[in-house]
């Protein structure tokens, strides 16, 4: 594979650390043009998606980021050469790349994502609702009709869906005011809650502090994990406001990983 692989775009006098190796282990550089720089090394050849390659990539991204702001591209980024760079990426008439690189100088990112604990709901949706308590009953008792099972099962799995739909705005509702900014993540598998926080980077264990106080607060209904603070991956371009629950789409241009 030839041409330049690319990592971030910064501001022109970013400085690079010293013996950089990115991807395929090739020297970091950066290309200048006006205000802005691109961070880029030789593209390996071949270039391969391993996990060694991913964490090469993360890890050049964060040294960048732990010497000033960052606007970060997605793994396997190639351009074909520096004038398509210069043309596209460097080339900000608007201003909007330079705008960014300011709006996001202490930021940093954040990703919570969320499941139930499910005997825990399931529990819950019996004890809340009476017909599903006395049909549970009654197919335990007698093993209930083919009919009385399959309407038991719909019954409890619309409960527990209504259950993670109202938890995940409250917890959506709860972190939002500590962070500057959230996007909605892509879905996860059993997850009611996978969202990203765009927060100051000195609150960075406060924000996970305040995360881990509100879930221990549910008395075991939750898992939970949170990611970072890394590089503001999800907040390349202006974020819009969150939809709660609805963790399909989002475009996140050349900052998604």
């Amino acid at each position: 594979m030839t041409g330049l692989y690319v990592y971030a775009v910064v501001r022109a006098d970013h400085p690079v650390p010293h013996g950089l190796l990115g991807v395929g282990e090739k020297e970091v550089r950066l290309l200048r043009d006006g205000r802005l720089a691109v961070a880029v090394s030789a593209a390996p050849d071949p270039l391969v998606g391993r996990r060694r390659e991913l964490l090469a990539h993360s890890a050049t991204v964060e040294a960048l980021w732990g010497q000033g702001p960052v606007l970060p591209m997605r793994f396997g980024v190639v351009a074909p050469d520096e004038d398509a760079l210069r043309r596209d990426v460097l080339d900000d008439p608007d201003g909007r790349l330079v705008d960014r690189l300011e709006v996001l100088a202490d930021a940093a990112e954040v990703s919570v994502k969320v499941w139930h604990d499910e005997p825990t709901v399931l529990r819950e949706v019996v004890s809340e609702n009476r017909e599903i308590a006395a049909l549970r009953a009654r197919t335990q008792r007698s093993g209930g009709s083919y009919g009385d099972q399959i309407r038991l099962g719909e019954m409890v799995a619309a409960a527990v869906e209504a259950k993670a739909s109202q938890d995940a705005d409250r917890l959506l509702a709860d972190l939002t005011p500590l962070a500057v900014a959230t996007v909605p993540g892509p879905p996860v598998d059993g997850a009611l809650l996978n969202a990203s926080f765009l927060i100051e980077r000195e609150q960075a264990d406060a924000f996970r502090t305040a995360v881990d106080r509100l879930i221990s607060a549910e008395a075991g209904r939750f898992s939970v994990r949170v990611a970072g603070p890394v590089p503001p991956y999800s907040f390349v371009d202006e974020p819009r406001p969150p939809e709660p629950r609805r963790n399909s789409s989002r475009r996140v241009g050349m900052g998604s990983r």
